[in-house]
């Protein structure tokens, strides 16, 4: 950020905020067989036989980032996605077999 007074230049650092970000994967069944993330580069992949619920913490900082979760499970069950930013609901998505959610979380 530069700030212009009187013809001087003033630079102003601006330090991003850095966010708790919460992913989290329900099945009606209990359990999941493949769940893949990516936070701001930070990615992770889980498969087998998953227990559900799952869910994990990263810490996402700088100007801006997104994170996308996806989960799938047996042909016949209900998956749901959550992620959370802060405490607060960022994304949610349900569906049979599989599902993915993305949110955009922003340094501010």
């Amino acid at each position: 950020m530069l700030l212009f007074a009187g013809g001087a230049t003033i630079v102003a650092l601006h330090r991003f905020a850095e966010h708790r970000v919460r992913l989290e994967v329900t099945t009606r069944s209990g359990a999941a067989g493949q769940i893949r993330w990516d936070a701001a580069g930070e990615r992770g992949t889980e498969g087998g036989k998953l227990t559900t619920p799952w869910s994990a913490e990263v810490t996402v900082g700088g100007l801006s980032a997104w994170v996308t979760l996806a989960a799938l499970a047996d042909k016949s069950d209900v998956v749901t996605c959550r992620i959370t930013v802060d405490g607060t609901v960022a994304a949610e998505a349900t569906a049979d077999h599989a599902t993915g959610c993305t949110a955009h979380v922003t340094g501010w």
